[in-house]
């Protein structure tokens, strides 16, 4: 929401008669929510990664959102020449809020698992992984 808030703010850029002012606050506006979204994003991706190779599956996760960033910003960009800027953010509205409503229709179709207890049965970290955050194996 706040993304699509933030882009028709930009329309008057889009134009080319946009005020310093509200340019500015747009572009602020813009960048707070382009960071949550971000921000999302990758919490979603260390919720997916798996324990054990959780530094390779964020890693895979991240890269497949910015190869998919960089082709829609490249063809946005061509179409922004074909058609004009204006057409090409109310196009990326119209994608976001599709995404939106299809993300959420595929998470609810997994219930939430709650991850391992926390307790006084839980392997405690001995010295040695305390140290280098590795765990040893004997």
């Amino acid at each position: 929401m706040a993304l699509t808030v933030s882009t028709l703010l930009l329309l008057p850029l889009m134009n080319g008669r946009a005020p310093l002012g509200g340019t500015v606050a747009a572009l602020c506006c813009f960048m707070v929510a382009y960071t949550i979204a971000n921000v999302v994003l990758y919490t979603v991706n260390m919720d997916y990664s798996r324990p054990d190779t959780g530094g390779t599956d964020f890693t895979v996760l991240s890269s497949f959102g910015l190869v998919c960033s960089f082709v829609a910003a490249s063809i946005g960009l061509a179409a922004a020449d074909r058609v004009g800027y204006p057409a090409v953010a109310v196009a990326a509205i119209v994608l976001v809020a599709a995404g939106v409503v299809l993300g959420l229709s595929h998470q609810r179709r997994f219930p939430h698992r709650p991850g391992p207890a926390v307790g006084p049965t839980a392997e405690q970290p001995t010295e040695q992984s305390a140290v280098d955050g590795v765990k040893a194996v004997a």
